[in-house]
């Protein structure tokens, strides 16, 4: 996780800051807390979305 947010910090605050919250609902509160709320779920898929449309973006532009 570290790695991954060094890079994103030299590449893209935004999408850092979208890497982090997509993170801590993804992996913290539904994977360790056990958060079986939908709507919390459809917004961590969303920002996961948005940072796998964001590399499709970069991969095409290189």
């Amino acid at each position: 996780m570290t790695w991954y947010k060094s890079q994103l910090a030299k590449l893209d605050k935004r999408l850092l800051d979208i890497f982090v919250l997509a993170y801590d609902t993804l992996h913290l509160a539904l994977g360790y807390d056990g958060n079986l709320d939908a709507d919390v779920a459809q917004a961590g898929l969303k920002r996961a979305d948005t940072i796998i449309n964001w590399v499709e973006q970069r991969t095409t532009t290189v």
